[in-house]
């Protein structure tokens, strides 16, 4: 196995964001996510800074980490 992604040393990619439509969007795909085998969850959405923004980060089956965002209301 490789040794994990240090973000500041090594060249390459650190993760892919995608933005989502709504906050809706972002807790239906955190539960569909955390039911799927294999998915590593980082973390549970959860705020930005000082909100309203929302993020979530994974790593899907093959280790690319994805982030989720929705950039609030």
């Amino acid at each position: 196995m490789p040794p994990p992604f240090d973000r500041k040393t090594a060249l390459g990619l650190h993760h892919l964001a995608l933005e989502v439509a709504d906050e809706a969007t972002l807790t239906g795909l955190a539960r569909t996510l955390a039911d799927t085998a294999g998915v590593e969850i980082e973390f549970a959405p959860e705020p930005m800074g000082q909100g309203p923004r929302q993020h979530r980060m994974f790593a899907e089956p093959g280790g690319l980490r994805i982030e989720l965002l929705w950039a609030g209301a």
